[in-house]
């Protein structure tokens, strides 16, 4: 078996005050099926970066062996306010 796929995201702010926000992380295959979808409580810190998630690709799949085709996976994050309004988003 092969390690996972990794990814790391991370949040700035640039204001005074730390800032409550909600880190929605959702992995899509390349046909569009979600994999995976986690939102998570997060705190950005006062002016700052911050990093918010790192390790494993949630829900993407694992190779069994190098021979296999690494599976195509599409990662978006948003950062939400808590009523629901997204102030920041990032795709890879």
């Amino acid at each position: 078996m092969t390690d996972p796929p990794l990814s790391a995201a991370g949040g700035t702010n640039s204001t005074l005050e730390a800032r409550k926000v909600v880190l929605e992380v959702r992995t899509f295959d390349v046909a569009g099926t979600i994999l995976n979808e986690t939102k998570t409580d997060v705190t950005l810190a006062a002016n700052a970066s911050t990093e918010l998630f790192k390790g494993p690709v949630p829900g993407a799949p694992v190779r069994k062996s190098l021979a296999e085709d690494a599976p195509t996976v599409v990662i978006n994050c948003r950062l939400l306010e808590s009523d629901g309004t997204v102030i920041a988003r990032y795709g890879q």
